[in-house]
């Protein structure tokens, strides 16, 4: 996907900023995702921070829980607010 300059986004009537946002999204998810393989694969583990506070968490993929230990009990995904 090739993103758009910021002239072409300040030229885009609502609709079409609504069609690019979900574009967007739809293309980050999918990133998302493919990074949890390679987490998943390679026994690893990730963290995203999105947006404001609050908005993120790590990916903690069961190998590396496994390796780790008991401080990451959960495999998948955890809310940046449980280390608190």
């Amino acid at each position: 996907m090739e993103l758009k300059t910021l002239e072409q986004i300040k030229a885009m009537d609502e609709r079409e900023a609504a069609n690019y946002i979900a574009t967007l999204t739809t293309e980050a998810e999918s990133l998302v995702s493919e990074a949890e393989t390679v987490a998943d694969i390679h026994d690893l583990e990730f963290c995203i921070d999105i947006g404001g506070y609050g908005m993120g968490g790590t990916y903690y993929s069961e190998g590396f829980v496994e390796k780790e230990g008991l401080r990451y009990s959960e495999p998948g995904w955890n809310a940046s607010s449980q280390s608190c």
